[in-house]
């Protein structure tokens, strides 16, 4: 697969995982308890649009979740904040026996995100338009051209993310009411501590997770400057690469992955068929800091094996392999109970032995993807 494949398939996988990253308000607020007609100050007001589905069929109600106590909730029925700081709202008390789960998203989350994605889908476009072609003219009409499609398809791919909901069983049961209790006191508009034995809360730690990344992959090193052959017709321009990662959490904070890369370069002032390939199979350890409510750090130190493939005319002129390591470091927002987003970079360095020597042959990568979570 040549550069430019590589290129259109990043264009449209990175669009596809644009999603919404909200940051939260740093207000405080007034809130106002219709039970005692007692006003309290709090930090940290967050309006959740939510939806309380009720046992037996009985239906659903929409609201606000306001307020998390012992064995109820309480939805309020406005979205306005100014509602909450004059106390005009109603409110209704649901018991524990009656809800079957609970539903949360926050609000404008769907707007936020769509207008995110639409600006990244541009943002991608315009870079994915540069970067296939040398010639200005030809990079400014891809761009023009493919602008409009990018920002309704980067619309509607975070409209998509941003209509996820978080999702809270309850089973009628107070021992999923209690172990839920703190999870929920992050969604209510007035939040306590909570004593939660968060039984569930430790059942639904997602253990395994499988995911693709996609992004740009620039030489570096000799490989770039002084190529594995010796005339400037071989030097690599920026390619693309895609990779599966595989892995598995022993403990929240350290785990394994194992990433299978593939990465392609187009070859300076040469048609697409004479590329270079690297193909590379990796593993290692992941470190990971939480260091906000649903984002983490993830630092992946890896080493594996390359096989790399110099092509012309789509026939492999030259091929060499050997050890490569890969530290990386990636950025993970879990946006759902299983599905997360993430952004990775990294350095592959491989020293690949061809049939006369071992020559430097480095990339890289920086790229934009998606996991799923599960046991």
């Amino acid at each position: 697969m040549g550069a430019i494949s590589i290129r259109k398939l990043t264009l449209a996988y990175v669009l596809l995982i644009c999603s919404s990253i909200l940051s939260f308000s740093q207000e405080f607020y007034l809130a106002q308890d219709n039970k005692s007609s007692t006003t309290v100050s709090l930090p940290k007001s967050r309006i959740y649009k939510t939806w309380v589905s009720l046992n037996s069929y009985k239906g659903q109600i929409k609201g606000v979740l306001f307020e998390i106590r012992d064995s109820s909730v309480l939805l309020s029925n406005s979205l306005v904040k100014e509602d909450y700081q004059s106390g005009n709202i109603k409110v209704t008390n649901i018991w524990f026996n009656d809800i079957d789960h609970i539903s949360v998203r926050k609000k404008n989350k769907i707007l936020n995100s769509t207008l995110i994605g639409s600006a990244a889908g541009l943002a991608t476009e315009i870079i994915a338009a540069y970067s296939i072609t040398n010639n200005k003219d030809e990079s400014a009409f891809l761009a023009l051209v493919y602008s409009l499609p990018s920002i309704v398809f980067g619309a509607g791919i975070g409209a998509l993310i941003g209509s996820f909901r978080f999702h809270i069983p309850v089973k009628g049961s107070f021992e999923y009411f209690k172990g839920n209790q703190n999870r929920l006191e992050k969604f209510s508009y007035i939040r306590e501590t909570s004593d939660g034995i968060k039984i569930y809360n430790n059942q639904s730690e997602h253990k395994c997770f499988a995911g693709l990344t996609f992004g740009p992959s620039f030489p570096s090193g000799k490989f770039a400057s002084d190529s594995v052959a010796s005339t400037n017709e071989s030097f690599p321009k920026t390619g693309g690469y895609g990779s599966l990662l595989l892995g598995i959490y022993i403990k929240r904070d350290l785990g394994l992955s194992i990433n299978y890369f593939n990465s392609s370069y187009n070859i300076t002032n040469s048609a697409s068929a004479n590329y270079w390939s690297f193909s590379s199979i990796l593993a290692g350890p992941v470190f990971s800091h939480h260091f906000k409510e649903y984002f983490f750090l993830d630092m992946k130190p890896m080493i594996g094996y390359v096989f790399v493939n110099k092509y012309v005319n789509n026939i492999s002129e030259s091929s060499g392999n050997g050890l490569a390591i890969f530290p990386a470091v990636s950025l993970r927002y879990n946006f759902s109970k299983r599905w997360c987003m993430l952004t990775e970079s990294g350095l592959l360095l491989s020293n690949p032995e061809y049939s006369d020597s071992k020559k430097s042959t480095n990339a890289f990568n920086i790229g934009l993807g998606i996991a799923y979570r599960f046991r």
